[in-house]
């Protein structure tokens, strides 16, 4: 069973969001055509998740300083997993899981979907290896970064889970690639459209999991790995 992740670091999104800035800064004063894509590509289009996280940050003055939480755990943006067996896919936001009002971060909450829904499969010694887990590549780093976030709030993960669970990197500059490709192939305009916006102020890998999963999922159909469609369960 395939089990596809993304998932996003702040200092990730920070850097993507300067390179966004610089992209639309050099669209500026050209043909109308580049002003009407330097007024699209917004934070908030191409780094959803650091959008809504700066702007909780500027809502409320106690965390101008910093976020009330551990090194680790503030710098997991967001996390988002699409089971197309099960047909559900979760995505956890840093914003909407922020100390006092949410006790839970992202790390407890990725946690607690994958022991509940695959019940067995990971243990402190051994994997069934009944689930592959496929993301782009980085994923071996950020169930890492996982365990340890999950550790320092007193959880660990299931060794097995994050040192020798069955993994498949797929490269985003190749899956982008075939998205572009697709897209240029297609003979449907809407759906050539649709490809199109995909990867549209798409950047590399972990700046944003809402568009990583996007561009992992048209990928991942093309190549014949998707059993059923996603189905937005949170």
């Amino acid at each position: 069973m395939y089990v596809f992740v993304s998932w996003a670091f702040v200092d990730l999104a920070e850097r993507a969001d300067e390179q966004r800035d610089f992209w639309v800064s050099g669209l500026s004063g050209k043909t109308k055509a580049d002003k009407a894509l330097a007024e699209k590509l917004t934070t908030e289009f191409c780094l959803p998740e650091y959008f809504h996280l700066k702007k909780a940050i500027s809502a409320n003055d106690d965390l101008a300083e910093s976020l009330p939480l551990d090194a680790l755990n503030s710098q997991l943006l967001g996390v988002k997993f699409f089971s197309p067996g099960q047909n559900k896919s979760v995505k956890y936001q840093l914003h909407r899981r922020l100390p006092p009002e949410v006790t839970q971060p992202v790390s407890l909450a990725s946690r607690s979907f994958l022991l509940k829904n695959f019940p067995g499969e990971w243990s402190a010694t051994h994997t069934s290896g009944a689930v592959t887990l496929v993301g782009f590549e980085g994923l071996k780093d950020f169930l890492r970064h996982l365990a340890f976030s999950c550790a320092a709030v007193g959880a660990p993960l299931p060794p097995s889970l994050w040192n020798s669970a069955k993994v498949l990197e797929l490269p985003g500059a190749e899956c982008r690639d075939l998205v572009e490709s697709l897209a240029k192939n297609a003979k449907d305009s809407k759906q050539r459209e649709a490809w199109q916006e995909s990867i549209l102020g798409w950047f590399s890998p972990g700046a944003s999991a809402i568009k990583d999963a996007e561009v992992l999922r048209l990928a991942a159909a093309s190549l014949g790995m998707l059993v059923q469609k996603d189905k937005e369960n949170g």
